[in-house]
């Protein structure tokens, strides 16, 4: 692995290894991993293929199985919940020239815009895997702890070949801190899904 690893992959472990919030957030999160049922490992747009029924319907197929393994649900979950997150990300301006402020409504994709989607999708996997109130919340909780590990996964990757990690391997960073730092506001806020999680009365 240390052969392999570039000189941006070295400043993002770096990056890691020196804040101490990220480090013992990321070590609970193993603590608190549940090894209990057959997960995706790398749910994420790029592997949804959506078609239409024969009576006019829409379809909906995960595909890309390769990294299939025993894991915890929640963190295929959180895999969602960052993929929506990118989206917004991507569509931020960052640059040393623009103060966060400035960048942040720059945005040419508000997370208004997402929240819709993202409680569509919650409350529809919460639908169907039938979860008990007893544990949504929780669930609910370490699904957006573990988006945060899954965007520290993913400015390392963006960092695979490069020098310096890209701007928005940067973004992701402070995202994933932000997310571990308060998981409870990220949810409300970055997420439009406040804790504690009620089922609507409404279903799915």
């Amino acid at each position: 692995m240390f052969a392999r690893l570039s000189p941006a992959n070295l400043q993002v472990l770096k990056l890691i290894q020196i804040d101490r919030t990220m480090v013992t957030a990321l070590d609970g999160l193993r603590r608190d991993w549940t090894a209990d049922t057959i997960i995706h490992n790398d749910l994420k747009g790029d592997n949804l293929l959506v078609t239409t029924t024969a009576d006019g319907g829409v379809g909906v197929h995960i595909v890309d199985w390769e990294l299939i393994s025993v894991g915890d649900a929640a963190w295929d979950v959180g895999s969602v919940f960052r993929d929506f997150l990118d989206y917004w990300l991507l569509s931020v301006p960052l640059s040393g020239d623009l103060t966060p402020e400035e960048m942040l409504q720059g945005a040419q994709i508000p997370l208004a815009k997402l929240h819709p989607a993202i409680r569509a999708f919650w409350n529809a996997y919460r639908a169907a895997a039938e979860m008990e109130a007893s544990v949504l919340n929780s669930f609910l909780l370490r699904s957006v702890r573990l988006s945060a590990a899954r965007m520290v996964q993913g400015a390392y990757e963006l960092s695979l070949s490069t020098q310096n990690p890209p701007n928005v391997a940067y973004g992701m960073l402070q995202l994933a801190l932000n997310i571990l730092s308060d998981p409870r506001d990220a949810s409300l806020h970055l997420f439009g899904l406040p804790l504690p999680w009620r089922k609507p009365s409404y279903g799915a």
